[in-house]
Formats: structure tokens, sequence, C-alpha cells
């Protein structure tokens, strides 16, 4: 009788051991770095270990943002209205083409950037006479957060002055302005409305220069 120690391999036996000979091993599946806002990252904080688990296209998509947010607050923010006052409205001289006079102004602008001033159009109203208009082209920018006074030439074709002409040789010195300032900005054209009553601030000598026109 044989002992159970030397009892030859039964067929399963040999199966199985063939099996695990040819069986590689298993291996635990390896652990993904933590990724999102709660991982960290030795010497980092949560926000940066964030950052480095994102795929790099990610990342650089993100500093983009990042930085073109202040650029795009700048850009879209909206541009404030300028204000102007009236320092004073005078006509000094007459020929026989034209009545030339002189409108000073003080402008205003609250915004971080200098606004160009292109344009000034007017309307003129002596003494309650039918107004005259005119227009006048500028090229003067207005400082950031600041002021300039702006001075234009009130130039009127005799033709349309007739009437103003006529309440002045009355002695009449009240007058309406009324403006319409135009500012180039990156949006386009920017108008600012101003209406204004006072009296003449200096003739001139237009009355007696008006004498010697004939109308």
């Amino acid at each position: 009788m044989r002992k159970a120690g030397n009892l030859p391999p039964t067929s399963d036996t040999v199966k199985a051991a063939r099996e695990a000979a040819f069986t590689p091993a298993r291996h635990a599946p390896r652990a993904r770095p933590a990724i999102g806002r709660d991982a960290t990252v030795p010497g980092v904080g949560p926000t940066l270990a964030f950052a480095a688990g994102m795929r790099p296209s990610l990342r650089c998509a993100a500093t983009v943002f990042v930085l073109a947010l202040p650029l795009a607050a700048c850009v879209l923010a909206p541009v404030e209205k300028p204000t102007a006052q009236v320092r004073q409205v005078s006509l000094g001289t007459a020929s026989y083409t034209s009545l030339l006079g002189e409108l000073d102004l003080d402008v205003q602008n609250p915004n971080g950037f200098g606004l160009p001033l292109s344009s000034i159009e007017w309307q003129l109203t002596i003494g309650g006479a039918r107004a005259v208009t005119g227009s006048a082209e500028l090229s003067q920018t207005i400082p950031a957060k600041g002021a300039a006074p702006i001075a234009t030439t009130l130039r009127v074709d005799l033709r349309q002055a007739v009437d103003v002409a006529t309440a002045l040789s009355r002695g009449a010195r009240d007058y309406r302005l009324d403006a319409r300032l135009h500012f180039a900005t990156r949006f386009g054209d920017l108008a600012v409305d101003l209406q204004h009553q006072g009296s003449l601030a200096s003739a001139g000598g237009l009355l007696g220069a008006l004498d010697d026109v004939r109308w």
C-alpha cells in the first residue's frame, strides 16, 4: 500500500498547475490622482491642485479666460455722457459774406479714457428773431476724468442773418443757444445736447460794421 505523500498527481492536479503557470498575475488598478475642487497636492492649495489635474488644453483655456476678464470689462463698460457749460457767446465782425462770432465752452469728461470731440452743430436765436444755424468741425480730445476749454467760431451766412442783424440794430442782446456736441467713441458717435440762454458778451463794433453792409 502506497503512502499518501507518494501518490501520483491526478489529471486535475496537473491541469490546475499548468493554468497557474500560464496565468499572469493580477494587480490592483492604479489609483488615479484626485481631480476636483477638494484635491490637494503637496505644497500647493486646492485651486492649484485642481489646475494641475486638468489637461494642458483646458489649463490654457482657463488661463486665457481669466486674463481676458479685465479687458472684457473695460471694453463692455458703458460710455458716460460728457457735460458742457457755456462760458460766453459773442459776435465780433461782419463782412459782405458772413457774420462771425465765437462760442466758448467748458467740457467735462467723466470717463476713465479720453473722448475726442469731433464737431458741434448749433442754432442761435437773438432777441426772438428767426434762428440761424451752423456747424463746426473740431479735433480736440477731452482728457480722462478731466475738463477742457473749447472755443469755436460761429459763422453765419449773411443771407440767413438779416433778422439777427435787425434785432441787433434794435439793441437786442439776449440769446438762446441750442447745440449738439459729437464725440467719437469705440461704439460710434456719441451726441450730447446743450441748451443755454444768456446775454451776448460783446458786439465788438458789429453794429457799425452792419451799417456798412448792404442787405
